[in-house]
């Protein structure tokens, strides 16, 4: 158990210290609200679709569409579905306005995945076995964005038309990397070492810088007033969906590197961009930032607890 405590130790205190060091960077000053949404769009359109480049174009792509891989991206994609439709359901039963329920139900199912799955997969696993996160990363993102303007487009009105919707997904910068990333291996495409260290220098840019900012970004002020909801967004966020996801992974005879993927992708706090496309669309934003806070917080004891039972049970 000794063990197991301190692996999860060596893999979570990079993460919490660059935590820390954003809420040190903001409370010095050194980066304002305007440099951190400036920042964060340059991750999203720059360092992360690199670094998903690089992680895929790495991968041996022979192997990324074996049965387990293609199964383990079933279970997510229905588990992400499952809880879009039971979080809409049960917050329309309770007739939750509009504003807070799409934000709701995006700080449910919209996670840090990518930013936290591959510094967890790749400590507990290497590199060399990024390839069931590579392939979820293509086939999950286009859901997740098709998601999000369903769930929040109630907000308006109505949802936007479907040629909005395709351009809005097939547009995202880090799916396009993904694709251009299967394309090169699938076409026997190799990049100059030059530029592929030049790619994979930028890439790992992504992670720390994305900590930081995201450490910079947190706001606790409005804790108290949503305490209720960010208490059972949390609680079903970092404890209840990978509890099912893990479960439904051993259950399907997964294991090793599909079981860190699992607790990397259902056991990630609310991404950051949940909270920009709140303010694009008109809903609660102040909650959208207290959930991606509280689900942030959250995580750095729950992921440190379930490293370190999943090790000690031999499962990692």
């Amino acid at each position: 158990m000794q063990n197991s405590i301190g692996m999860a130790f060596e893999i979570m205190f990079p993460l919490a210290f660059e935590l820390a060091a954003g809420a040190f960077c903001r409370r010095r000053k050194l980066i304002g609200p305007e440099g951190i949404e400036q920042a964060n769009r340059l991750i999203f359109h720059l360092f992360l679709p690199l670094m998903i480049f690089s992680s895929i174009y790495h991968t041996d792509q022979s192997t990324l569409f074996s049965a387990q891989n293609l199964l383990l991206a079933g279970v997510t994609a229905g588990m992400t579905l499952a809880i879009v439709l039971v979080s809409e359901g049960v917050q329309r039963l309770r007739g939750t306005p509009p504003a807070r329920r799409g934000v709701i139900t995006q700080g449910l199912y919209q996670t840090n995945g990518v930013i936290f799955s591959l510094p967890i997969v790749t400590a507990l696993c290497g590199t060399q076995q990024l390839g069931p996160l590579s392939l979820l990363i293509m086939l999950l993102t286009p859901l997740d964005m098709a998601l999000a303007v369903l769930v929040l487009s109630p907000i308006r009105g109505g949802a936007k038309s479907l040629r909005g919707l395709a351009r809005q997904v097939l547009t995202n910068p880090p799916l396009l990397a993904a694709a251009a990333a299967f394309a090169a291996g699938g076409l026997g495409l190799r990049l100059p070492q030059a530029l592929d260290g030049t790619v994979a220098a930028l890439a790992g840019v992504t992670t720390p810088l994305a900590f930081v900012l995201l450490g910079a970004s947190l706001r606790t002020s409005g804790f108290c007033r949503h305490a209720r909801a960010l208490a059972g967004v949390s609680a079903a966020r970092l404890i209840l969906c990978p509890a099912v996801g893990l479960a439904l992974c051993l259950a399907a005879g997964l294991q090793g590197a599909h079981i860190a993927t699992m607790l990397g992708l259902m056991g990630a706090p609310t991404a950051v961009s949940s909270f920009t496309l709140a303010q694009a669309y008109g809903g609660d934003d102040a909650l959208a930032a207290e959930i991606v806070a509280a689900t942030t917080l959250g995580s750095a004891v729950t992921m440190f607890c379930w490293v370190a039972g999943l090790n000690a049970c031999g499962l990692l």
